[in-house]
C-alpha cells in the first residue's frame, strides 16, 4: 500500500527518502527517545543505499542493535511546507 499525503504545489520540493522500521517483539513497538519526542528506528537514506541497509545502518547508530528485516509493509510520501525546510516532499518505506 502506498499513501499521498497533501498536494502537490506547482513549486520546487526539496525531496528525501528515507526508510524506517516497525519493530515489534510480543505486544511492544520499538522506538527511538529524542528531545523531540518518540520515533521509529531508521531515518533518510544516504547516497547508494537500499532500503533494507539503510534501516541496518540507522538501527545500529541509534540503539547499536542490529536488526532483522522481514519485509516491506507499506510506503508514503507527502507534500508540505516545512517551518525549516520550505517545500518538503518526504518519501517513506515502512518494514
Amino acid at each position: 500500500m502506498h499513501k499521498i499525503f497533501g498536494i502537490r504545489e506547482n513549486v520546487a520540493y526539496r525531496t528525501r527518502k528515507g526508510a524506517y522500521l516497525i519493530a515489534v517483539k510480543g505486544n511492544t513497538v520499538g522506538v527511538v527517545q529524542t528531545p523531540k519526542g518518540y520515533f521509529l528506528l531508521g531515518g533518510g537514506m544516504e547516497y547508494g543505499e537500499t532500503d533494507e541497509s539503510c534501516i541496518i545502518r540507522e538501527c545500529m547508530e541509534e540503539t547499536g542493535y542490529a536488526v532483522c528485516i522481514k519485509k516491506r509493509l507499506c510506503s508514503a510520501e507527502a507534500y508540505e511546507m516545512h517551518p525549516k525546510l520550505g517545500y518538503f516532499h518526504p518519501i517513506q518505506t515502512y518494514l
